[in-house]
Formats: C-alpha cells, sequence, structure tokens
C-alpha cells in the first residue's frame, strides 16, 4: 500500500474523529471563557488532492467566520489549530490549499493565535511569528525532526533527537509561548504576545 494512500488518509480521519468524538473533522469548544477552534482537511490523496495538503471547504470557511465572531472581544486571544501550516515565507511547501482565503479571514483578528506543524521544522525562537496580523506558531515534532542540510541529497535530515514541543500560558488577553526541549528537558525560548 502506497504511504498516505485515499483509503488510509480516510482511516487517519475516521480514527481522529473517533479519538475526539467529534462529528466533523472541524469543530470548536469555550474553554475558560476562551475559544478553541480546530479546523481540518476533509479531503486528502484523491484525485483533486495530494496526501500532504489540507482542503477546507467553502462550508467548513463559513463556519470559520462565523466561529471567529461569536462572542469576539477585540483583543482577548482566539487559539485556532491546523495540523498543516499556512505559507509563512520561509517554507515554499503549501500545506493549505486555502492558505490565502483563511489568511483573509484571520487579517480581521490579530488575537488569533494558530497553532500548526505538519512541516516537522525545528522548534526555535523562530517558531513564533508576530503580527501576521495574527500570530502563527509551528508547534515543532514529537517523532523526529526535519534539519536544513545543504551536505544531504534532499536538502534536509531526520532527525530523531529533535523532540520539542510548545508550553502556552495565558493570563488576562496576554499568552506567552514557551518552546520545551522535551528530551533534554530545558527550555529553548519564550516569546510574549500582550494583546
Amino acid at each position: 500500500t502506497e504511504t498516505n494512500a485515499p483509503e488510509q488518509v480516510q482511516i487517519f480521519m475516521n480514527k481522529y474523529l473517533e479519538f475526539s468524538g467529534e462529528e466533523k473533522v472541524y469543530h470548536d469548544k469555550w474553554i475558560k471563557d476562551y475559544h478553541f477552534i480546530s479546523l481540518g482537511s476533509e479531503d486528502g490523496n484523491s484525485e483533486t488532492l495530494n496526501s500532504v495538503t489540507a482542503f477546507i471547504s467553502n462550508k467548513q470557511l463559513e463556519w470559520f467566520k462565523e466561529k471567529l465572531a461569536e462572542n469576539h472581544q477585540k483583543g482577548k486571544p482566539i487559539f485556532v489549530f491546523l495540523h498543516q501550516h499556512l505559507d509563512y515565507g520561509n517554507n515554499s511547501w503549501i500545506g493549505v490549499k486555502q492558505s490565502e482565503e483563511i489568511k483573509e479571514i484571520l487579517a480581521q483578528y490579530p488575537e488569533v493565535i494558530m497553532f500548526a506543524s505538519h512541516t516537522h521544522s525545528d522548534l526555535n525562537e523562530n517558531s513564533v511569528i508576530l503580527n501576521k496580523p495574527f500570530t502563527i506558531v509551528n508547534t515543532g515534532a514529537v517523532h523526529y525532526t526535519i534539519i536544513p542540510d545543504p551536505n544531504e541529497e534532499k536538502g534536509y535530515r531526520r532527525e530523531a533527537d529533535y523532540i520539542k514541543g510548545v508550553y502556552i500560558e495565558v493570563n488576562g488577553n496576554n499568552v506567552t509561548i514557551k518552546g520545551r526541549n522535551i528530551e533534554e528537558k530545558q527550555w529553548i525560548f519564550s516569546t510574549e504576545i500582550v494583546n
């Protein structure tokens, strides 16, 4: 079986829905008056889409607009999650087919903090990108990390020892994002977002 065959993609989606208890790959939840919104690809490795790019339907985009506006308070953080990343300059790989549409929607909400990964990029001080006009956070990887390496034929190498993640502190409208090297039990960086 090929990696990420259409059947596998559907199995992954079904496993996610079963694990999360959700009916759709996109959903939201309010926790202690903070809005958490999860987006999700509705297609993968089909006739119209490859196995690594997310597809966000018009229905999901409309739902997303409604959810962002729901009980919106200027300056209060809104946490958005999507496995695949939006393009943000330093990566030629577009992770979301509707990247431009999502960025246009998010441009109206500078208090959004969007968490994404998928690239297995190294987690470092450049992983938090402020004022796009919203904030984008690359969450790192826990299985393996892809490290740029010009000496490698593909231009990168996979490193299993780069096990890193993010830790989030929320205090009112202020959010601190800390990078953590889980393997070495050390903090890598700390970035404060003041809304």
